[in-house]
């Protein structure tokens, strides 16, 4: 697994204290760690592919790796630890034959002030008159009590590979767990761990093809079980337009961006690399949309509402409308046809509010939110509504480059 490569590789490049993993290649001066053998590009060959140390020969001795030949210095002895991890393996599969002892779990948990709760510790308290606070926020084989523990706990102190695989394991026998008091704890964990796992990307300063890979794996192996996503054409196009935008105007950086034009190349090692960074962000774009495959007690469940029932069978064309009016709001003219009007059940029409423009909105451009360019049909009255107006000024222009698009008169219209 490539990520467990490039973190080993940067837990080496902090302990080595240098700024850029290739700076231990470097010839001259040659870094301690390395100067006992022949010059080569070991570590380079890690940022670029994630190459597996353990497999990376130097060449003074053939029979040790890179791995092992660090591992030889006790100053690099973390780096090999969280090699080691148990969290790869539960990565890879979803219930390993070896898991962690309850006594382990207990540990991580009480290192970040939590406990496990023993099924007798109720009656000790009472037995003893005692009262304490909401008690812990976690369960590993045994009953779990309340979520409200973890409520109040902030996701960094879980931004480790230990917090990390101790809330991925409750979470996944939160999801497995038939009662109603285990599914209450799903969301408060899906929290946590979303928070710990950007944090850890930061802390580890996880970038390029590094940084897409632990996306996918957030998304597809911590937060859900879902390891055989699949891109669409799409998803791969939209995957490869991303990554070119991104490459514009930027220089070559070790495991961020080559040089030259990816797509120029046929065949070698930048290729396979322009073609697995492309799969991977592929990956993560439809990792972004449901799964239609999840259970239910893996989604958040809402009333069935007519409104909700409405929305949920029409969510396709609803997202054409948001794109098309958030695009109509950047570029106005410039932008593609509009797509056919939404038509909705009087009952649902009658219940439509204009958001407050002060509200947090994403977008919105001299006071128009995208709620007043998208076009809705009454089915009953074949009423619209209004979009037209808002068209027709966002179609003009101010003369004045320093003029907002849209006065205060004509934002009040619609």
């Amino acid at each position: 697994m490539r990520m467990r490569h490039w973190h080993w590789a940067g837990n080496v490049a902090r302990l080595a204290g240098v700024s850029r993993l290739t700076d231990l290649d470097r010839q001259t001066p040659r870094h301690p760690l390395v100067h006992s053998l022949a010059w080569g590009r070991y570590f380079e060959a890690i940022g670029l592919d994630g190459s597996d140390p353990g497999r990376i020969r130097v060449v003074k001795d053939p029979e040790r790796s890179l791995l092992t030949h660090v591992d030889r210095d006790r100053r690099y002895a973390p780096a090999m630890r969280g090699y080691e991890h148990p969290f790869w393996t539960h990565l890879r599969h979803r219930d390993p034959d070896e898991r962690p002892s309850n006594a382990w779990v207990g540990r991580v948990l009480s290192e970040r002030g939590f406990m496990i709760l023993d099924n007798g510790d109720t009656t000790r308290r009472e037995m003893l008159g005692l009262e304490w606070a909401p008690p812990i926020a976690a369960f590993y084989d045994d009953p779990l009590t309340s979520p409200s523990a973890l409520g109040l706990a902030s996701p960094d102190a879980f931004a480790d590979l230990d917090g990390i695989l101790v809330l991925t394991l409750l979470l996944r026998a939160a999801v497995d767990a038939s009662t109603d008091q285990h599914q209450h704890w799903v969301p408060e964990l899906r929290r946590l761990l979303k928070g710990a796992t950007e944090k850890f990307a930061v802390d580890h300063e996880f970038a390029g093809e590094a940084k897409d890979t632990w996306a996918l794996i957030v998304a597809t192996r911590i937060l859900t079980w879902r390891p055989n996503v699949t891109a669409s054409k799409g998803d791969i196009e939209s995957a490869r337009r991303q990554l070119l935008e991104e490459r514009e105007g930027k220089k070559r950086r070790v495991g961020q961006i080559d040089s030259g034009n990816p797509e120029a190349r046929i065949h070698g090692r930048a290729e396979r690399r322009w073609r697995r960074q492309v799969d991977i962000r592929s990956k993560v774009v439809a990792s972004e949309s449901p799964d239609p495959s999840l259970k239910y007690n893996e989604r958040e469940v809402v009333r069935a509402t007519e409104v909700m029932r409405w929305i949920a069978s029409n969510r396709s064309a609803i997202d054409n409308q948001i794109d098309w009016a958030t695009g109509f709001l950047i570029n106005g003219a410039d932008q593609q046809p509009a797509p056919p009007p939404l038509v909705m059940p009087s009952t649902v029409w009658g219940k439509r509010r204009r958001p407050d423009i002060s509200a947090d909105w994403d977008l919105f451009v001299g006071n128009v939110v995208p709620f007043d360019v998208i076009q809705v049909i009454d089915e009953a009255s074949g009423a619209i509504a209004g979009t037209r107006e808002v068209r027709q000024r966002r179609h003009h222009a101010p003369a004045s480059p320093d003029q907002d698009i849209f006065d205060d008169e004509d934002a009040s219209g619609t």
